[in-house]
């Protein structure tokens, strides 16, 4: 689903959305707005992060992984949400 303009900035960042906008949208594209705020900042550690077999494992050596004790408040409010969009 494409956001309209409005509904916030891509900077080096990634997707920043507009609280206001964010407010007022309709539900499909306040879940559209999250799952691309959290796409541009998380991904699968897949990816990007070394396995280890002996062990079995991923070895995170760019930190995580993270719970939400160990978030920031923003990162920490994305985690909420898309916790409550599993269930």
């Amino acid at each position: 689903m494409k956001l309209p303009r409005e509904a916030g900035r891509h900077d080096d960042m990634g997707f920043e959305p507009n609280d206001v906008w964010l407010g007022s949208a309709g539900e499909e594209l306040q879940i559209e707005a999250m799952r691309q705020w959290f796409l541009d900042r998380y991904e699968d550690p897949v990816m990007e992060t070394p396995w280890d077999s002996e062990s079995k494992s991923y070895v995170f050596v760019w930190g995580g992984p993270y719970d939400q004790t160990t978030l920031s408040k923003s990162d920490s409010l994305a985690w909420s949400i898309t916790q409550s969009w599993r269930n």
